[in-house]
């Protein structure tokens, strides 16, 4: 008997590859403000130093901060205020501000607010906000927005990514509400495939702001595609040539709300749909992909379906110029709350995905990994990270993870890190 035990032991470890490992970080904190969310990180490409920004404030008024880290998040520099203005951010997990650095540049990308909105218009309006640093982050430029259509009144322009395309550009998409399947419009609705007759809102397209110059300037805005969720975030990926991917939720026809990708191009190609879920909803469910490129072009995406009986957590990868294989399910319920899973790719093919949701709907952290030929670990329950949100997640030069998320602490929101070993 206890040869079969062993054996069969044995059969689950080979199933089943090990859980990683999660080391708690301490985050900086900013002086003065109450509460920090929406973190991002990202990583200087010639010092390897993990780069952080996250929204921190009270009720009075928000601000975007930055600081950076040489030791993988074990101290940090004392952060800088990247922010010149009042009242020009907000939290929001969703459309949190994405950070990108490139070899003597740190950019970072967040929306604001406009908070008096137009007549007949049920939200506020946003602009896409941009700001930049040439000394590390110890200095910021003053923000500038990248939408060009701020003459004809407040419009969203929301749910944005942002990546760095090939030696000296910056790209910056979002969801933007020009062109988008309104009354009046059917014309701009038709060329970009919005879907008319959306029981809850309307479409919105992705729109493009392009830098060649690290952001120095921008070229004007271009629409790229339609039918898009518009309060689903869109993602972007460098790819190791320089190219970037892009991944989003499309609206297909009879309300169906899958994830899609595609690469940047002059010419905007067809998308790819990653896998078909068929998820049938009336709108839109706030919740975008998860998208990251491995050196050797792999693109890994994570999403979060709420298909009834087959909702979850799922990841899927295709390595370059292949389809996605089958996906993998991480969490996986009759019914669940939306989920915001994001993914970092291992140097050995692998990746490890961190989402926010528990098998019994409560709000947590979970991490797990998936083997380079597609075998999904069992789920690691983040120690302290009830009421977890919208997280954010990174490889290290050393291969192992940092993840960081929004929490609660006494009613208020706080930064939360840890260190994931795969």
């Amino acid at each position: 008997m206890r040869g079969r035990a062993a054996l069969s032991a044995l059969l689950v470890a080979a199933c089943h590859p090990a859980a990683p490992r999660v080391t708690m970080l301490a985050p900086p904190v900013a002086p003065g403000p109450v509460a920090a969310a929406d973190p991002a990180v990202a990583v200087e490409p010639v010092t390897g130093d993990l780069l952080l920004s996250w929204v921190a404030g009270d009720s009075s008024d928000w601000h975007v901060y930055f600081a950076r880290s040489p030791d993988g998040g074990a101290t940090w520099s004392a952060p800088g205020r990247v922010t010149d203005r009042a009242h020009d951010v907000h939290p929001h997990g969703e459309s949190s501000p994405r950070l990108v650095a490139a070899a003597g540049v740190i950019a970072l990308a967040w929306t604001n607010s406009v908070p008096a909105p137009a007549p007949g218009r049920k939200w506020p309006g946003s602009n896409i906000r941009f700001a930049r640093s040439i000394d590390g982050g110890q200095t910021w430029s003053r923000a500038v927005t990248l939408n060009d259509d701020t003459a004809a009144g407040p419009a969203g322009h929301i749910f944005h990514g942002a990546a760095r395309s090939g030696e000296s550009g910056i790209a910056v998409a979002w969801m933007d509400e020009r062109g988008g399947a309104a009354p009046g419009n059917t014309a701009a609705a038709s060329r970009l495939g919005h879907h008319a007759g959306a029981p809850e809102e309307p479409d919105a397209t992705v729109y493009l702001a392009h830098s060649g110059d690290l952001g120095g300037t921008w070229a004007p805005n271009r629409p790229l595609w339609g039918a898009a969720c518009p309060c689903c975030r869109v993602a972007l990926a460098r790819a190791p040539d320089g190219g970037v991917v892009a991944g989003w939720r499309k609206h297909f026809a009879g309300n169906v709300r899958d994830v899609v990708v595609t690469r940047l191009a002059e010419q905007p190609g067809p998308d790819v749909r990653v896998h078909a879920d068929n998820w049938v909803y009336p709108g839109c469910p706030h919740t975008g992909p998860g998208l990251v490129v491995d050196g050797a072009g792999t693109v890994h995406v994570t999403w979060f379906s709420g298909k009834p009986g087959a909702a979850g957590v799922y990841y899927a990868r295709a390595a370059r110029g292949a389809d996605f294989g089958a996906p993998v399910a991480l969490i996986r319920a009759r019914t669940l709350p939306t989920a915001h899973p994001r993914v970092a790719s291992l140097p050995d093919g692998g990746a490890v995905i961190a989402w926010d949701v528990a098998g019994d709907g409560s709000p947590a952290l979970f991490i797990a990994r998936v083997t380079p030929d597609g075998r999904a670990s069992s789920a690691v329950e983040v120690p302290g990270s009830a009421a977890a949100d919208h997280p954010d997640v990174l490889t290290l030069g050393d291969g192992s993870v940092v993840v960081a998320w929004t929490a609660q602490r006494g009613g208020e929101a706080a930064l939360q890190l840890a260190r994931v070993t795969p």
